[in-house]
């Protein structure tokens, strides 16, 4: 784990590059980057990751920061990013999963395409992935869909990154909206939003089946969401 935990750049040798291509041959390293507000992470974010976890060589958990369009999101900043950090933690204790708190730890969020730059240069001769729900892409076949109208660049990075799509059973959508590059993910037995978690905690409805046992524990020894209000 030296790389990941460097401050520094790493220095790729020649002799480093030929002995990877030999043993890798024809198959890369490939990265996925999942992203989201994890607000909180819950049980169908973590199913989600493990089925990354079998079709990547390493998955990155990268909740964000502070959103541009919080406006449009009153139940984002409910709630610190310290508590989002230790939840993510909690819910993410898989082998071969990573979680980067760049965005956390600077107070910032980072739009995809730079995200994508820092990982460029963090693994320069591996695939990189994003990971992006099924209703992000709705509507690309149009130009129309949330990444082509509202990222950061997003008609570029429709067109140039690699998306790993993901697919819950029973959503129905057109292979024509798909982006360029992607592939699909279709994880088994995921049920529950996040928007559904926070406003049964508000209603005090039963909510232990779309958490695991430690975020549910943390979640009501710090009463969070009990005051939350959804648009």
């Amino acid at each position: 784990t030296d790389l990941e935990e460097s401050l520094l750049f790493a220095y790729f040798t020649e002799r480093y590059c030929n002995i990877r291509d030999d043993i890798l041959g024809e198959h890369p390293f490939r990265v996925a980057l999942y992203g989201g507000t994890f607000d909180p992470a819950a049980l169908h974010h973590r199913r989600i990751v493990e089925e990354l976890r079998q079709q990547f060589d390493k998955v990155f958990v990268i909740p964000c920061g502070p959103r541009q369009d919080v406006e449009n999101k009153p139940s984002f900043g409910q709630v610190s990013d310290e508590d989002r950090r230790e939840m993510a933690r909690m819910n993410f204790d898989i082998s071969g999963v990573a979680l980067d708190f760049y965005d956390l730890d600077n107070h910032v969020f980072t739009p995809t395409y730079l995200v994508q730059e820092r990982y460029e240069m963090l693994y320069p001769y591996a695939e990189i992935w994003h990971v992006a729900g099924a209703d992000l892409v709705h509507g690309g076949r149009d130009n129309n869909s949330e990444i082509q109208r509202t990222w950061m660049r997003g008609k570029e990075i429709w067109n140039t990154l690699n998306f790993a799509v993901i697919v819950r059973d029973g959503y129905e959508f057109s292979a024509e909206d798909l982006p360029p590059h992607c592939t699909i993910i279709k994880p088994q037995y995921i049920s529950g939003s996040s928007t559904m978690i926070r406003e049964g905690i508000r209603h005090g409805d039963d909510v232990t089946h779309l958490l695991t046992k430690d975020v549910h524990r943390y979640i009501e020894a710090r009463r969070l969401y009990k005051n939350s209000k959804e648009a």
